[in-house]
């Protein structure tokens, strides 16, 4: 019952029966396909839409589209729009991560995180 509920629900939605552009999938395959990088630069961006013949005037909307459909995380905002962010967690969540973590044993849990950055910076305190 539940699995009918979701899939009624996903074929509801406006951008799973919207017929996109071929140049935009092969921009969606190739944005991610540097693994290893988590984001681009819009510029970067725009040069691989470029190169999968989406037209110019079309990026801003491409992007916008797979920020709506949670593929991208990128925002039009004149401070934001410079980076089309491809993997939120390693973006995000791993330097937030790295900040705030357990460095001391307490209580119950002995579980301490160390990393060479952790390292580096008690040696510069």
């Amino acid at each position: 019952r539940l699995l009918n509920l979701l899939q009624r629900t996903l074929r509801e939605q406006d951008y799973i029966n919207r017929k996109v552009p071929l140049s935009w999938l092969r921009t969606l395959d190739m944005l991610f396909k540097d693994v290893e990088r988590s984001h681009l630069r819009f510029d970067e961006a725009t040069a691989v839409m470029r190169e999968c013949g989406v037209r110019n005037e079309h990026m801003p909307l491409l992007l916008r589209f797979l920020h709506l459909m949670g593929k991208v995380i990128w925002f039009e905002e004149p401070t934001l729009r410079d980076v089309v962010i491809t993997d939120p967690v390693e973006y995000l969540a791993r330097p937030a991560a790295t900040v705030i973590c357990k460095l001391r044993k307490g209580g119950n849990d002995f579980t301490v995180h160390s990393l060479p950055v952790h390292k580096k910076a008690r040696r510069m305190m």
